[in-house]
């Protein structure tokens, strides 16, 4: 007796969509999300809608990554970065 034989996965349709237009706050890979300027070269952002780790990378003009690894922060931390570009 053979079993039922079931679709590749890769024949289904994804299980999931992109929203072209996330919320204000929301990070994504397709641009940044300005910082504040502080002071000199002081920067920051408030993500109040964070509800758990950050994971990001510094992007300048939407054009230069910050060399390495991306940072993480767990959700209401504060972190201090020194990026390399």
């Amino acid at each position: 007796m053979r079993k039922p034989s079931k679709p590749s996965p890769t024949a289904s349709p994804l299980l999931f969509e992109v929203d072209p237009e996330p919320l204000p706050e929301t990070l994504t890979a397709l641009e940044g999300v300005p910082l504040e300027c502080v002071a000199g070269d002081h920067w920051k952002i408030e993500l109040e809608a964070a509800g758990r780790p950050v994971a990001f990378k510094l992007l300048i003009n939407d054009e230069q990554w910050n060399c390495g690894p991306d940072y993480t922060v767990e959700a209401g931390a504060v972190a201090t970065v020194d990026p390399k570009f």
